[in-house]
């Protein structure tokens, strides 16, 4: 009896765990359905949104908000960029146009102007062209990182008389925050296809920029590349010309004779392209006026202390001094005190004046002498000239008075001193040498208007 309870109790031990493994139902997840990936149907005609990109800006509070949104300080910033720029609408003079701008942007957005020319165009990275032609004109393709700047669209009055070689529509100037300009220019022309058009920017005169454009379809169009350089606030000339040295035989040929002879073989025609705004150019000229006015006023003042001065060394008395207003400014020089009782009982201090002729007045002179230093050298290129020779000569007659000033009181010429030419003694070369500062001081007002 025993022994039957034994083979009960083992066979219900073993049975237990093979009931459980058929009863009980498999939970594993190789036995759960699969699930599938839905992709939803887009609607048509719309196009995906273009990716965002996220970044932190530590300037701006974490804050925590609910869950599953992300923290405030972070900006969500699109990839394509857009535009705002400022916009002028000028004739070719630079006087401001209302109404409509002959613009080409993609969408067909025409900005339009009010009474002083200003439009506002707020545009997405593309294509920005000049409209009123046809598809002839150039275009630029903006900044895909977006930007800012100032936009100028010019158009240019018709001849009067009749079709000249050279009709010079329109004019696109897009001045870039932080970026160098971009220039286009439309027209038209009654030379044949392929003539060659001369085109130059120019600043009073003096060339900045050039291109050679061909005519096509009797127009012509295309971008003036303007190089990276300070263009200030105002009027520059653009100058379209076009002369037998420009033509083929073949072109010379087609032309109508008595057409090249009512413009003797060459034309020109010259128009307006404003850099800038009105305000910048008002406020730069005042600039302009201060530093020349300055500039003249140091290194005039800089020769009259010394003619002052030699003429004490070599006992005279300069006429200067009669003029009471000349020498109240003179006392106010930056170097004045470096020339008052230079000469005491005849006798010169020559330390003090050899510091005067080796590093004061050449270490003012310096600030003018570079071409490339000067500002607004772009739009005065004559004054900027002019006023680096000025420099040069004053710091070459501050050598010829010590030289002559060592002379008259019997003293070895200073090796740092001028040397006369060899037709000229130094007395001569003194007296050009003056003639040539008051010259180049007289173009330098001249051209700036002071």
């Amino acid at each position: 009896m025993r022994r039957i309870l034994d083979l009960a109790l083992l066979a219900l031990l073993l049975g237990t765990p093979i009931f459980l493994l058929v009863v009980l139902p498999d939970r594993s997840s190789s036995a759960r359905p699969a699930t599938k990936n839905l992709e939803l149907p887009r609607p048509r005609g719309l196009t995906p949104t273009p990716p965002e990109s996220r970044i932190l800006d530590p300037d701006l509070p974490v804050s925590s908000g609910s869950a599953g949104e992300e923290p405030s300080r972070v900006k969500v910033i699109p990839q394509v960029g857009s535009f705002d720029l400022r916009g002028l609408y000028f004739r070719g003079g630079g006087a401001p146009l209302a109404g409509e701008v002959p613009i080409a942007v993609e969408g067909g957005l025409s900005p339009v102007a009010d009474e002083q020319g200003q439009f506002r165009l707020q545009i997405p990275a593309g294509p920005l062209g000049l409209g009123g032609l046809d598809a002839s004109c150039p275009i630029i393709d903006l900044d895909k990182n977006g930007g800012s700047g100032l936009l100028s669209v010019h158009r240019y009055d018709p001849s009067e008389g009749g079709a000249p070689l050279l009709e010079p529509i329109s004019a696109l100037l897009l001045q870039p925050k932080g970026g160098t300009p971009r220039l286009l220019v439309c027209g038209r022309s009654t030379l044949p296809d392929g003539a060659q058009l001369a085109v130059r920017l120019l600043a009073a005169g003096h060339g900045l920029e050039s291109i050679l454009l061909r005519v096509n379809d009797r127009k012509f169009a295309g971008e003036i590349p303007i190089s990276p350089r300070d263009y200030h606030a105002g009027v520059y000339l653009l100058q379209f010309a076009w002369g037998r040295t420009l033509a083929t035989r073949e072109i010379l040929d087609t032309l109508d004779g008595n057409a090249v002879a009512s413009f003797d073989g060459e034309y020109q025609r010259d128009v307006g392209v404003f850099f800038g705004t009105p305000e910048e150019a008002r406020l730069q000229e005042r600039e302009v006026r201060d530093f020349y006015r300055g500039a003249l006023d140091d290194l005039e003042g800089m020769r009259d202390l010394l003619l002052v001065s030699g003429a004490e060394a070599r006992g005279r008395r300069s006429k200067l001094l009669k003029d009471s207003e000349l020498m109240a400014r003179l006392r106010a020089h930056p170097l004045a005190n470096s020339t008052d009782g230079l000469f005491r009982d005849g006798k010169l201090e020559l330390s003090r004046w050899r510091r005067l002729i080796d590093e004061q007045i050449p270490e003012r002179v310096s600030a003018y002498t570079m071409l490339e230093e000067i500002p607004f050298g772009t739009k005065h290129p004559q004054a900027a000239h002019n006023l680096v020779m000025l420099s040069q000569h004053v710091r070459k007659y501050s050598k010829l008075e010590s030289t002559i000033v060592y002379g008259a009181l019997g003293l070895h010429r200073h090796q740092n001193d001028f040397v006369p030419n060899y037709d000229f003694g130094p007395e001569t070369e003194r007296t050009l040498t003056l003639q040539r500062i008051q010259n180049f001081a007289d173009a330098v007002r001249q051209f700036i208007g002071l």
